[in-house]
């Protein structure tokens, strides 16, 4: 019995238990990347709206604070242009001011004015005409009074309204040897007598409480929005008209903005004038003469921190539990793949020939069934490999028989026959039987007629013979007759004609002769090749046995590559 020649290759790569705990780390890793994303897009959005509501709230505060400043400076206003004072300094003006009593009354109603404007902290308080000329104004009188073009604008708006009237503008401000630009809140309301306006009062305040109202000092509200936050409002122009990162003045045309123009309330995401993405509440001013627009932003990254931050909290407490996961994975892939390890060392056995050694069978599970299973097929190889053994020693004593039958009928003993046995070598001893008996059939057939042959020779000798016998006779009695039968030519001539038949006839006997003799001839060289051809079927038969030997040969390879096969298709099997 033969055993395999080479052994299963060494286990190469990771291991089964190796192999199985980074699938669970994978999975749990996986799992966990994929829990904190869903975990941050849930957590972002809540947070985005949540951001959204409160830059909400915060820009609706805002509104309420400016629309009542706003509103506070029209009463006021309003409150001014009914003052007695007010009256008083419109006599003083309508009467001749080099009077000392005028001088004197101007002088104690301008102080009056002049409190209320600090009190009210107003830059200026204006009082024109109807058609916007100034008359009378709180500042220093060695102060030159400002070319306000809007006064006309305001006298005519007031006069059409007959009801106090906003107007933002700009005003030149000297800081040392510069001049800048300052946004200030126009306001005028008729003063009226009865039915009819006898003058426009107008009051210039400062920009400084919108600013302040639009800038976070760790108010209670606005403190916990974050560093980022910042407000602004903007002009119809798009120009920024409040304090802020960027200066006053700047175009700022970004989506928040333009909706807020537009007169869309609301809060997206979008990129602010720095390219910035950022999160924005817009709305616009709802205040005559104010159509200006206040935002309030955010940046994108401070807003969504908390989610991020509860991402990041998840995936550690996510990559704790892979840790732990693999751990645990790989103590159980180790208990799992023991019984695979047992496999692989009985399969490995097996490849090495021991045909005794039998897998065990621990459990009744897949693997259970499949160290069965190997030990079934391990049981039926050996089978195999018996039964081919053999049916190997059986092909070889039948093909030893029919070498010995081969040589018989090489050396003419065309009595002998080959034992008949099952498989190819059977069908050839069948071939082999039936050629000798066709030949041994041909042999006698020729023998036959070789003998009627020499048979029909001897006759046709034997009457050629008396033929000529006759011949011989008759031609000496003609001779000694010749003188008596002169009278007799006819009849002589006869009997020379009768003789000259005779003599083709024995002509024609004698060339039968020589084609039986030629059949003979040909009937011995047929029986020469015959005897070649039987000399060439058995140099065949001989290498046909030959063949069989290598045929043999091939078997106990083809064995042999079977035992392997069976071993590399369990090894997949496990796989």
């Amino acid at each position: 019995m033969s055993t395999p020649s080479s052994t299963l290759p060494p286990p190469s790569g990771l291991t089964v238990t190796l192999k199985i705990a980074l699938v669970l780390i994978g999975i749990g890793t996986l799992a966990t990347l994929v829990t904190a994303l869903i975990a941050y897009i849930l957590f972002a959005n809540v947070q985005e709206e949540t951001v959204k509501n409160n830059l909400n709230s915060v820009r609706s505060l805002m509104e309420q604070r400016i629309n009542s400043h706003v509103e506070g400076l029209l009463r006021q206003t309003q409150t001014l242009s009914e003052s007695s004072a007010l009256r008083q300094i419109l006599l003083v003006k309508a009467s001749d001011s080099s009077d000392p009593n005028v001088a004197n009354t101007f002088k104690i109603f301008h102080t009056d004015l002049t409190g209320q404007v600090r009190n009210l902290r107003y830059h200026s308080l204006y009082l024109c005409t109807p058609e916007g000329r100034v008359l009378y104004n709180t500042l220093d009188p060695d102060t030159a009074i400002p070319d306000f073009s809007l006064f006309g604008t305001l006298a005519r708006d007031t006069l059409k309204s007959r009801a106090p009237v906003l107007l933002p503008s700009e005003r030149g401000v000297e800081r040392g040897a510069n001049t800048l630009t300052e946004s200030t809140l126009f306001v005028a309301a008729p003063v009226l007598e009865g039915e009819r306006v006898i003058a426009i009062l107008i009051t210039e305040s400062s920009f400084a409480p919108l600013n302040s109202i639009t800038t976070f000092n760790d108010r209670p509200l606005e403190a916990n929005l974050g560093s980022t936050v910042q407000a602004f409002l903007v002009d119809p122009s798009l120009s920024l008209r409040s304090r802020s990162t960027q200066p006053e003045g700047t175009k700022i045309q970004t989506e928040g903005v333009r909706n807020a123009m537009s007169g869309n309330s609301g809060a997206s995401l979008y990129d602010n004038v720095s390219g910035l993405t950022v999160l924005g509440s817009y709305n616009r001013l709802k205040i005559d003469g104010m159509p200006w627009g206040i935002l309030v932003e955010q940046s994108k990254s401070e807003a969504l921190a908390p989610a991020r931050s509860a991402a990041i909290w998840v995936a550690g407490v996510g990559f704790i539990i892979i840790i732990l996961v693999g751990i645990s994975g790989f103590a159980f892939a180790k208990i799992f793949a023991q019984p695979i390890v047992n496999l692989q060392d009985t399969i490995r056995r097996v490849a090495a020939g021991d045909e005794s050694v039998r897998a065990v069978v621990e459990r009744n599970d897949e693997i259970g069934q499949l160290a069965h299973a190997l030990n079934e097929m391990i049981v039926e190889r050996n089978a195999v490999k018996d039964r081919i053994s053999t049916e190997n020693k059986r092909v070889q004593a039948n093909i030893q028989d029919f070498l010995l039958v081969v040589a018989d009928a090489s050396e003419g003993k065309l009595s002998v026959r080959a034992k008949r046995t099952e498989g190819l070598l059977g069908n050839v001893a069948d071939a082999l039987n039936r050629m000798l008996e066709n030949v041994s059939v041909l042999i006698g057939q020729a023998k036959s007629a070789s003998s009627q042959v020499q048979d029909s020779a001897g006759e046709i000798a034997g009457a050629a013979q008396n033929l000529a016998d006759g011949a011989t006779s008759q031609t000496t009695q003609i001779a000694e007759t010749i003188v008596e039968v002169q009278n007799l030519a006819a009849e002589a001539q006869g009997v020379s004609e009768n003789s000259q038949e005779a003599a083709r006839a024995a002509s024609r006997t004698r060339q039968a002769a020589e084609e039986g003799a030629k059949a003979v001839r040909d009937v011995i060289a047929y029986m020469e090749r015959l005897q070649e051809s039987v000399q060439n079927n058995a140099r065949k038969i001989t290498r046909l046995g030959e063949r069989s030997q290598e045929i043999s040969g091939i078997v106990r390879s083809i064995s042999d590559i079977s035992a392997e096969t069976d071993v590399l298709a369990m090894n997949a099997s496990i796989e």
